[in-house]
């Protein structure tokens, strides 16, 4: 859910900002477009306003989600890793390389909140 993110993340000023072009976008098209979506609670949102101040939230908090689901990865790969290690000192020689097939997860958080996309790891 974006909420929690949104509120421990996301600063007062993009907040603000957020708001207000939610409020502009809803004074421009309130009566030439209408709003069908779902919010994150499964709730109906036929409010243009409401429908972008959701578009801005999730904009906002998409790299932080992005974050601390790498670092969740992350975990999981220094685990792995370190059972490669072990089980390659035990004489094993078919234990793949794990430390190179999750590399890209070990780069620095500000460098893994600026992907756009993860399609070219």
């Amino acid at each position: 859910m974006d909420q929690p993110l949104y509120e421990a993340c996301v600063t007062e000023r993009k907040k603000d900002t957020i708001k207000k072009n939610a409020v502009a976008i809803a004074s421009m098209l309130n009566q030439h477009a209408t709003a069908l979506h779902t919010s994150e609670i499964g709730e109906e949102v036929t409010d243009v306003e409401e429908a972008s101040q959701m578009t801005g939230i999730y904009e906002a908090v998409a790299p932080y989600r992005q974050l601390y689901v790498v670092q969740v990865i992350r975990y999981w790969a220094e685990l792995i890793s370190g059972l490669q290690y072990r089980a390659m000192e035990s004489g094993s020689e078919e234990i793949p390389f794990f430390s190179e097939i999750f590399a890209p997860f070990y780069n620095h958080d500000s460098y893994i909140r600026s992907r756009k996309t993860w399609d070219k790891l």
